[in-house]
């Protein structure tokens, strides 16, 4: 039985932009669920913002307390002033399946180490008091075998709960995986187990 813990995530992408001593910061942040996405969304803020001087990002995948992967990138900056001041904002604000990617036009002033660390940071802080967010529910996942004549039972049962089923495969019987609301993963497991007399097998 594996069980995730509920987080925060971007419930839609959302821009905003501030200016420091005549430089332009915009702040873009998307939702992704994995790296797959990361190097579209990169390419898109390229793409809209053309010309800019450099385009720095940090992304956080996961839970943002416990992720399955981090990183940033200070994109010409100079070294720990642009992508790790986003990661940081990202993590203490415990933001998850996030990337950030905040694009800077230099205005002809420079702002020293310490002005870039926190415009980096209060671009980032600020964008995501203005995004709109939501919480991930917590979730455990199962794999779940039961004969064929428990399968439409077993499917209304997750609907009722606000499961999913995913994965099913049909052989002598039917293996399928589940993702429950952790609050009713033991009553579902008791439920299963009583509605198949014991039958059905339940596996973490």
């Amino acid at each position: 039985m594996t069980t995730t813990l509920g987080y925060t995530v971007l419930s839609a992408p959302s821009v905003l932009e501030i200016e420091e001593k005549r430089s332009r910061f915009i702040c873009l942040l998307s939702p992704v669920q994995n790296k797959a996405d990361i190097q579209p969304a990169l390419d898109c803020a390229r793409e809209q913002y053309p010309a800019a001087n450099h385009y720095c990002w940090a992304y956080v995948i996961g839970d943002a307390n416990q992720p399955m992967w981090v990183a940033a990138n200070d994109d010409g900056e100079p070294s720990g002033t642009a992508g790790r001041p986003i990661l940081n904002v990202l993590q203490q604000r415990e933001v998850g399946d996030i990337l950030a990617v905040v694009v800077r036009y230099f205005g002809g002033v420079k702002l020293g180490a310490g002005g870039l660390v926190r415009a980096y940071s209060n671009v980032t802080s600020q964008a995501l008091d203005a995004a709109q967010l939501k919480t991930v529910l917590p979730m455990t996942s199962l794999t779940v075998i039961i004969d064929y004549a428990h399968e439409n039972v077993l499917r209304n049962k997750l609907a009722a709960l606000g499961g999913t089923l995913e994965d099913v495969s049909h052989a002598e019987a039917v293996r399928c995986k589940v993702s429950v609301p952790s609050q009713f993963a033991a009553e579902f497991c008791t439920w299963l187990t009583g509605q198949t007399s014991g039958k059905s097998i339940i596996e973490s």
